[in-house]
């Protein structure tokens, strides 16, 4: 048994399953391992859940930061307590982030998550997070993230870029996820998603409701997209006289919309 996760990190051998009992962990985590970390809530689906948690606050920095390996996160609340960055994934590492609640975190780029590296995430909750870019994710260019089965709620970019639910200037894959009442409260892109000249993106079977943004108050598109089976609705261009209350293309990308 070890005090901190961050013990039990440094002891562990690669390949080793960690498991982090109910309660507040307060301390940043930095993996540079190959790694499973499990929380008590492991397991099940964050979206539903209400039992007891683990919860790791970074106080002053990102609660977990992934360095180099193939790290899961497992069942974890994460919160910033409105000033600190979630997660950060830097380049060259592979994370899961598997069943996690990401909550009231903050930071320039990706208030609940910044992500430089290859990034999966699945059966999760991004709710209350503020970043400049991206509220809730920022993939940066060169970084690769997928996400399913996901709700992104309730986050807030207040920055000129936009992107309150996800940021993405690498290549991005959603589907079956949520973007609802995400907002951007400066003239910027994207209330739900936004995709920069740089990114790709791929949306499939999702549903944008209630956010806003100047530009896209669901999805504001700048490079090349393609949306398939996603329903998009109640959403508003809000600011600076509104453009694309629902989706919003830029004249340079490309985008592709399908039943």
């Amino acid at each position: 048994n070890f005090v901190t996760i961050q013990e039990a990190v440094n002891a562990a051998n690669p390949g080793d399953v960690i498991l982090a009992d109910a309660g507040t962990y307060n301390e940043q985590v930095t993996i540079g391992k190959s790694l499973t970390l499990e929380g008590t809530e492991h397991g099940v689906d964050a979206r539903t859940r209400s039992g007891a948690e683990s919860i790791v606050d970074g106080v002053t920095g990102a609660a977990f930061t992934v360095t180099a390996g193939t790290v899961t996160l497992d069942g974890f609340t994460v919160n910033g307590g409105g000033t600190q960055q979630g997660l950060a994934i830097d380049a060259g590492a592979t994370a899961t982030l598997a069943n996690l609640i990401v909550t009231d975190a903050n930071a320039v780029y990706g208030g609940g998550a910044y992500n430089a590296g290859q990034l999966s995430v699945a059966d999760s909750l991004f709710s209350g997070n503020t970043g400049d870019i991206g509220g809730g994710i920022f993939n940066a260019a060169g970084g690769t993230l997928g996400v399913s089965q996901s709700i992104f709620t309730g986050n807030i970019s207040g920055g000129y870029a936009g992107g309150a639910g996800i940021e993405n200037q690498g290549a991005l894959t959603v589907s079956n996820t949520t973007f609802t009442h995400n907002n951007c409260y400066t003239v910027a892109d994207g209330g739900g998603l936004e995709n920069t000249s740089s990114g790709t993106a791929s949306i499939t079977n999702c549903t944008f409701s209630d956010n806003g943004d100047e530009r896209g108050g669901a999805i504001a598109n700048e490079g090349a997209m393609t949306i398939g089976g996603s329903t998009i609705d109640g959403n508003a261009g809000t600011s600076g006289g509104g453009t694309g209350g629902g989706l919003y293309n830029d004249t340079s990308a490309t985008l592709i919309v399908s039943n």
